[in-house]
């Protein structure tokens, strides 16, 4: 199978493969401190507040803006060269929520008919997926024949393929419906890994009008964007007063400051690094009591642990499909689902993987070091701009 030859080619080349399977090395690096030291009513707090966190609105505001000028271009010219608009995000980024939550106020101020592919995930048979596809976003005789106008929108492209032998039928259908009918404009959003395989193996960009990336936020867009929480949990980031330098630069602004740059402004590498940068520090009295600081410590990430080759093209393979199951992950692996459920299970238990739902994702802590090594290993990893 692929995935064994490529598998036994690249494991000869590591001296230390032997070696792999050694709990240590799969031992997560912990944070200075944990927010599991809040006490329960503010840990819950703070779950909460992370959950109901919006997406940033300088994300939403470049899909509105990149939406509004792209679709003029083709009201006013319909042509099969001007019908489709990508996203490109991080791929642990959640590209689908963004795209439609700044499609909500967008879609209502239109007349013309909006159709969403509603996927939350990849089918569970993914063969054929150009004929599941064609059942959710195909045109009634009648609608193609007049060429009524219409709106498609893909929340996430990574949903209609996988890596095989049969999973990009699905993506030759959208490739080629692009071209044949320009009453539909067409708007996608993906991962820049995904975007990277699918441009190398069916030149996919040759297709899109125009391509946008969400731009990486600063200390300040970071600092906005959390103010809420660290309001309601009276968050204190007195530890990073310097006691020389410059005093205008408050503790507040230094800790966003090195937040931006070890997240490298990934909204959601940025969110959850805040959140196990938090530790509590109960007074003498009341552990329990909320009137006791929060602080802040520095926000530095957990060390990778080591990678074998084999995890990672397991790693490679969830974010290029953004989140997968593991019967999807071993077809896209080419192995044997036996064979890949061990690397997966070594790889949760270090955190480096997250399993929620029966879907695999890549935990944002560890992406932008892990985005790195890959890049290193020549892996086809797109880089963050």
């Amino acid at each position: 199978m692929i995935f064994t030859k490529i598998k036994d080619k690249l494991l000869a080349t590591y001296s230390e493969f032997t070696s792999w399977f050694s709990e240590d090395k799969k031992e997560a690096t912990p944070p200075e401190k944990s927010f599991t030291e809040l006490p329960q009513q503010l840990q819950k707090s703070l779950d909460n507040a992370i959950r109901d966190l919006p997406n940033h609105p300088t994300h939403l505001q470049a899909v509105k803006e990149a939406l509004d000028s792209t679709l003029s271009n083709w009201l006013h010219n319909l042509s099969c060269t001007n019908n489709s608009l990508a996203i490109l995000s991080s791929p642990v980024e959640p590209i689908s929520l963004i795209l439609q939550n700044s499609l909500e106020s967008w879609e209502s101020d239109r007349q013309i008919t909006v159709k969403i592919l509603q996927w939350q995930t990849r089918p569970e048979n993914a063969n054929n997926l150009q004929s599941k596809l064609l059942k959710q976003l195909g045109r009634a005789t009648l609608a193609q024949q007049e060429k009524k106008l219409e709106i498609i929108i893909i929340p996430n492209l990574t949903y209609c393929f996988l890596r095989s032998v049969e999973g990009l039928d699905g993506i030759e259908y959208l490739r080629d419906t692009l071209l044949k009918d320009r009453s539909r404009f067409w708007i996608i959003g993906t991962g820049r890994v995904a975007w990277e395989y699918l441009n190398t193996v069916c030149k996919i960009d040759a297709y899109f009008d125009k391509t946008v990336s969400l731009t990486p936020l600063n200390d300040e867009q970071l600092q906005a964007w959390l103010k809420p929480i660290i309001k309601q949990l009276q968050v204190d980031f007195s530890k990073h007063q310097e006691q020389s330098g410059d005093r205008q630069i408050t503790a507040e602004k230094r800790y966003f400051q090195k937040l931006a740059y070890a997240s490298k402004g990934i909204s959601s590498v940025a969110v959850a690094l805040f959140k196990i940068s938090l530790s509590y520090e109960p007074n003498e009295l009341d552990s329990e009591t909320q009137n006791n600081p929060v602080k802040a410590l520095d926000p530095s990430l957990p060390k990778l642990p080591d990678l074998s080759a084999e995890e990672h093209y397991v790693l490679f393979s969830v974010l290029l499909h953004s989140k997968i199951t593991l019967s999807h992950l071993a077809i896209s692996l080419g192995d044997d689902e036996s064979n890949v459920q061990h690397l997966v299970q070594i790889l949760c238990r270090a955190d480096v993987l997250k399993l929620e739902d029966n879907l695999l994702t890549v935990n944002p802590l560890y992406y932008p070091q892990l985005r790195d090594e890959l890049d290193y290993n020549n892996f086809l990893i797109a880089e963050d701009e």
